[in-house]
């Protein structure tokens, strides 16, 4: 049963945050580029300064992964992670109101010879990347070379939430499969008998069929499904993020396709390991809030892990 204390604080930040978005949407769809990056640069100041929660998880979490750095340097590093975040968020409230063209003035792309390879040699894709930089320009990228790109994503949890994200990634030129909800696998299927490209987001733990695979050094419960996807239906798994330069552009690069791989764990480490490679390179740029090693294993022995409440496969 759930907490009565959480599902009204539940209420209230969500009675607080539609109209704050709505609100928020408003202004800075109405301002340049740059002055939304500004505003959110600003959001992400104040969001540091005042979540101590999400302040403490994020400098606990740097501990993991980078503990050479001093306190003062995970603290400078946890501050543009947050600032990082609040750009992003103004960016996303920027282009609600916008079309994928108002995206691709914002970016530049390299390696999509890679993609094209790829799906030369296989009627599906697997694009493998994660929260790094904006991750949601990426369905811009593919509707500019006039492709259509399927993501899967997770629940919300909130409906109202659910449908903004909908309107957003759809405004953009990205479709959305939900894991675990009614007519998932039927998308699934349809995109396989079509053809076409699959993106998967495998660095956060969430309610799905997950494995155990290294991640900073240690065990990070990973959904397993996209790879699964993957050796099931002979994807080619093309690796790609997004990285905010310093002119407040994107850059979107693809590498080649990943080796071949016996097992869906093994698939799942080698693109974790390649995450790890982007997170390294541009650490201020992924969500170190996120409770990523929230589980653990006593060891380190083969284990497939499904989530205790019974979610279905990622």
């Amino acid at each position: 049963m759930r907490d009565p204390k959480q599902i009204y604080r539940r209420r209230l930040r969500n009675l607080i945050a539609r109209p704050l978005t709505f609100v928020l949407k408003l202004c800075v769809g109405t301002v340049s580029w740059h002055s939304a990056q500004r505003i959110g640069a600003w959001l992400g100041r104040r969001f540091w300064k005042l979540k101590k929660r999400d302040r403490t998880r994020t400098l606990a979490h740097l501990e993991i992964a980078f503990p050479a750095l001093s306190a003062a340097e995970k603290a400078d590093l946890g501050r543009r992670a947050a600032i990082h975040l609040g750009v992003n968020f103004a960016e996303y409230l920027h282009l609600a109101h916008r079309g994928p063209e108002a995206a691709v003035a914002h970016f530049e792309i390299r390696g999509w010879e890679h993609v094209e390879a790829a799906r030369s040699q296989a009627k599906v894709v697997l694009i493998a990347t994660a929260h790094c930089g904006n991750w949601e320009l990426m369905g811009p990228v593919f509707r500019s070379k006039r492709k259509v790109l399927t993501a899967l994503v997770r629940s919300m949890g909130e409906e109202w939430m659910e449908n903004a994200s909908k309107r957003f990634r759809e405004r953009l030129g990205t479709q959305a499969i939900a894991r675990g909800e009614s007519g998932a696998a039927g998308q699934l299927l349809a995109l396989r008998k079509r053809g076409g490209y699959l993106i998967a987001l495998i660095d956060q733990d969430i309610r799905a069929q997950s494995v155990y695979v290294p991640f900073f050094g240690r065990l990070a419960h990973t959904p397993v499904g996209p790879a699964q996807l993957a050796l099931r239906w002979s994807m080619p798994v093309v690796p790609a993020f997004c990285e905010r330069l310093e002119d407040g552009s994107h850059r979107i690069e693809f590498s080649p396709p990943l080796p071949p791989f016996d097992s869906a764990k093994e698939l799942t480490a080698a693109i974790t390991r390649v995450i790890e490679g982007q997170v390294r390179k541009r650490p201020e740029q992924w969500v170190w809030v996120h409770r990523r090693w929230r589980r653990q294993l006593p060891d380190d022995t083969e284990y497939l892990a499904r989530d205790l409440e019974g979610s279905q496969s990622g």
